[in-house]
């Protein structure tokens, strides 16, 4: 990770093995995990659709730097996640925990003879054959979009893990979060296709965010100015 060196991939500074435990050092982050984060300006609404959109390009930014890296993440979620500052219009997504230090979160399931797995996040191709490609990042930054626009609720709401895992192998996909935009839930369910190939690259969701926070953009800008005609008529 020394070796990364991107705005939206969290800077790893050394390693001491020294001594027990060992650590790692990186650099700051100073509202912690992105999922934390989320949940805890939930009751305050404090974010904008405007500031979930900039997350959302944030981690596409960091996601396609790792696909041009020829580098598979394998557990992409907002947990994994991190923000840079408490202000909307000053933060940063970054992209961590490439496995180096990993919690036991109540997500991951053990199947069978294998190392935990965080099923949620897994593409179906990952879940039955272990297969992890650029493709299954997509699939588990479809879910990371549905977090985010979700305000950090937890992925198959009312599932097991198990039945999580089974109902993914079935079809199941995750429904619309309350106050997403089709469009962006569109986007979602592409990167939730079952055959990896068929699946957008990060960089054609890369694009596809920023053109439509661009739209997003214009029409706040418009109904600002609608907003201001009338007043300026009235005086």
């Amino acid at each position: 990770m020394n070796n990364l060196k991107h705005k939206n991939i969290l800077r790893v500074f050394g390693v001491c093995l020294d001594n027990e435990p060992n650590f790692i050092i990186m650099e700051l982050m100073k509202e912690g995990d992105l999922l934390s984060y989320l949940r805890k300006t939930r009751p305050t609404q404090i974010l904008n659709r405007m500031d979930y959109m900039r997350m959302c390009i944030d981690v596409a930014e960091g996601c396609s730097y790792l696909k041009n890296m020829h580098l598979v993440h394998r557990d992409l979620a907002a947990r994994n996640c991190l923000v840079s500052s408490s202000d909307p219009k000053e933060q940063v997504i970054k992209i961590g925990d490439f496995g180096l230090a990993r919690k036991m979160y109540a997500h991951y399931y053990r199947k069978e003879g294998e190392a935990l797995l965080p099923v949620r996040w897994m593409s179906p191709e990952s879940l039955v054959d272990g297969v992890y490609t650029s493709q299954s990042d997509v699939w588990a930054f479809g879910v990371l979009l549905w977090e985010i626009m979700s305000q950090g609720h937890q992925p198959y709401p009312g599932l097991s893990n198990i039945n999580a895992m089974y109902y993914v192998q079935h079809g199941g996909r995750l429904e619309k979060p309350i106050n997403c935009p089709k469009t962006l839930y569109n986007l979602m369910k592409k990167c939730w296709h079952v055959q990896p190939e068929k699946r957008p690259t990060f960089e054609f969701c890369l694009k596809f965010l920023k053109s439509y926070y661009m739209v997003l953009e214009y029409i706040n800008k418009r109904d600002t100015e609608l907003q201001i005609i009338p007043e300026y008529l009235n005086l």
